[in-house]
């Protein structure tokens, strides 16, 4: 197969979706078809990557590696800790997480390690210029990122991170990083949970509709789906207020 170059970069449809790539610049298009986005990891292969696929098994996947910002570090600045404490998180948290924060970005990093591998990272921007509030690199959509105990008893989706850390102190949350759950990704997580474990789906006031119609799917696949309706997202509930909802 030739190589392949970039040819222009045009605006990321999942990115979009989520109101970020205000610039339109987030999806490479390269000369072979297919696509890359730096930011989400979205992307698409062309025709002749797929004929490339087809004629060659097994097939060679195109990989994009991820990088932390340079001067990634613990120096955390006023600011993030303070935005940090509003939802009772305080630097041991931060550090038990392996939070980061990038100076020359302006950004509290969130890396998404697989043992010693960087797969993901998504970064709340600080700066007052017009960056998105949050911006992601890496396949945050196919990613299972559990946080808290491996025991899976009770697992919370939820749409955040800061959520997902804030709910690991009562149980297992998996951050979905938007509200998008794929069919592909209910069959995969009924793979790794048994039968008996409540799956919760906490997403924020406004997506109830959203939760039903995964929750619907989630049985489909066999597992012990349940909704949490609340008047604010997970992480803007106090840590006494998510006990209640969670143990019953």
């Amino acid at each position: 197969m030739s190589d392949s170059y970039l040819l222009s970069k045009e605006r990321c449809p999942a990115c979009a979706s989520l109101g970020n790539d205000t610039t339109a610049d987030n999806l490479a298009i390269y000369s072979d078809g297919h696509t890359w986005c730096f930011a989400c990891g979205y992307s698409t292969i062309g025709d002749i990557v797929r004929s490339f696929i087809a004629r060659n098994t097994p097939s060679i996947p195109i990989k994009h590696e991820v990088f932390l910002p340079s001067d990634s570090d613990t120096d955390y600045p006023r600011r993030s800790l303070k935005w940090m404490a509003q939802y009772e998180l305080d630097k041991n948290d931060m550090m038990k997480h392996n939070i980061l924060w990038s100076k020359s970005r302006e950004r509290l990093i969130f890396p998404i390690f697989s043992e010693d591998k960087l797969l993901a990272y998504w970064g709340r921007y600080f700066g007052e210029g017009s960056e998105p509030k949050w911006k992601g690199l890496g396949a945050m959509r196919d990613i299972f990122h559990f946080i808290g105990s491996p025991s899976y008893d009770k697992i919370v989706l939820c749409e955040d991170i800061v959520s997902a850390i804030k709910l690991s102190r009562f149980c297992t949350a998996l951050p979905l990083f938007g509200t998008h759950i794929s069919v592909d990704r209910w069959k995969r997580l009924s793979t790794i949970v048994h039968k008996k474990s409540q799956v919760i789906i906490w997403l924020d006031p406004d997506m109830y509709s959203t939760s039903i119609k995964h929750a619907n799917v989630g049985r489909q696949y066999g597992m012990n789906t349940e909704i949490i309706l609340s008047d604010l997202d997970p992480k803007e509930h106090t840590l006494v207020d998510i006990a209640r909802y969670l143990i019953k």
